[in-house]
């Protein structure tokens, strides 16, 4: 494991008013697969959340909440909700 990085293969600095983001000049950009991987990692951690939320009833009344807000019925959800889209 790199030492700079401790893995992430990203670099933070800090100026006086400036944070800066930048790639590993050790180890360089994160592959495309290990990219994958905790895009996928994200993705089931966030669906379990929401699931949690939802046994323990923490998301009714959440803004007319019926369910997960992935693809289509959020979209109809805010079309019915601006009325001018």
């Amino acid at each position: 494991m790199c030492e700079l990085c401790n893995g992430t293969h990203v670099v933070h600095t800090q100026d006086n008013f400036t944070f800066g983001f930048f790639t590993c000049p050790i180890c360089g950009p994160a592959s495309e697969e290990l990219l994958a991987m905790e895009r996928k990692k994200r993705q089931k951690r966030y669906l379990e959340m929401e699931q949690y939320f939802i046994r323990n009833g923490w998301m009714e009344g959440a803004n007319g909440y019926e369910g997960s807000i992935h693809g289509s019925q959020h979209e109809a959800r805010y079309e019915n909700a601006s009325g001018y889209r």
